[in-house]
């Protein structure tokens, strides 16, 4: 697997930019995990997490965090080997679909950002707003 994997067009989490490359930190459930540590002086210190979930019963990929809200995932990849192989959807929550891709690609300006992202340009577009 890859050593680093770049995380892009997700909104702001609680004040922490979730975008970035993500450094490999061993594995969980048998798959490479990768996280991305941030600190901030004020709102203090967080990681997000891209790990793999097996419980016997569900098996994907999932977007997290660990300090705030280990088990609430900001998003959810469906089952495939790698996270940047996978479908990924944002699980009901506000912060965007993640597009995960191999290595340290780095994240392009997102076009949509003014209208909330990609899947809100597109409702607003069939709504005749934009």
């Amino acid at each position: 697997m890859a050593a680093n994997i770049t995380v892009c067009g997700l909104a702001s989490i609680e004040g922490f930019n979730p975008n970035g490359v993500y450094t490999i930190t061993g594995q969980q459930n048998g798959r490479d995990a990768w996280d991305l540590v941030l600190s901030d002086p004020v709102l203090g210190a967080r990681t997000f997490v891209v790990e793999y979930y097996d419980d016997g019963l569900l098996t994907e990929w999932h977007l997290t965090d660990v300090q705030s809200n280990y088990g609430a995932w900001y998003a959810i990849g469906l089952d495939a080997l790698s996270p940047w192989e996978s479908e990924w959807n944002n699980n009901g929550l506000p912060y965007g679909i993640p597009v995960v891709t191999e290595g340290d690609a780095g994240c392009a300006a997102d076009p949509y950002a003014p209208w909330g992202g990609l899947q809100n340009w597109l409702r607003l577009r069939l709504l005749e707003y934009v």
